[in-house]
């Protein structure tokens, strides 16, 4: 029996920052997760490779080496898993402007130089943009029934279906 959460709240949402910015922003959801996990993924490989031909990683490179380019590989596969998504969530923001006054679009430069601008703040947005499909991923297909039908996720959306039958031997 398969469980579902069919409790993904879908509504829009605003962050405030300091300075009176306020970014409105919607959820992402879990497809579009998985394309930025997807695009973080592939900057790892790419990192790796790079990595490997400069010899700093390999059978002969320096293991303290090593550890510190995988530390930053690491913090660069998790900037642009968090960028794609703040991009992808992100509606509009209130407060941001150019030199000249005009409001900022939302793009990847800007995006940039909010998080540049507002580091803690920046970091806590992006995780809030993150956080329902983190918690859907880690769920991942554990969310097994429960005696009386429900599952970790919730009822069961059918409770009146019938068992399927078992496949011919």
């Amino acid at each position: 029996m398969i469980t579902l959460s069919l409790e993904l709240d879908s509504s829009d949402r605003e962050f405030r920052l300091s300075r009176g910015v306020v970014i409105h922003y919607r959820p992402v959801t879990y497809p579009e997760y998985l394309l930025a996990k997807a695009a973080s993924q592939s900057h790892i490989r790419a990192v790796l490779e790079r990595l490997r031909a400069a010899g700093t990683i390999g059978e002969d490179a320096d293991p303290l080496g090593v550890a510190d380019a995988m530390a930053q590989v690491v913090a660069e596969a998790e900037a642009v898993l968090a960028e794609k998504l703040v991009l992808t969530a992100t509606l509009r923001w209130e407060g941001i402007a150019d030199q000249d006054g005009n409001p900022l679009p939302v793009t990847a430069a800007a995006w940039r130089a909010i998080a540049n601008h507002f580091l803690g703040e920046a970091d806590a947005y992006a995780l809030a943009v993150q956080e329902p499909q983190t918690r859907v991923d880690a769920e991942g297909n554990g969310s097994t029934p429960a005696q009386n039908g429900a599952g970790a996720a919730g009822t069961t959306p059918a409770p009146d279906a019938k068992k399927a039958p078992l496949p011919a031997p």
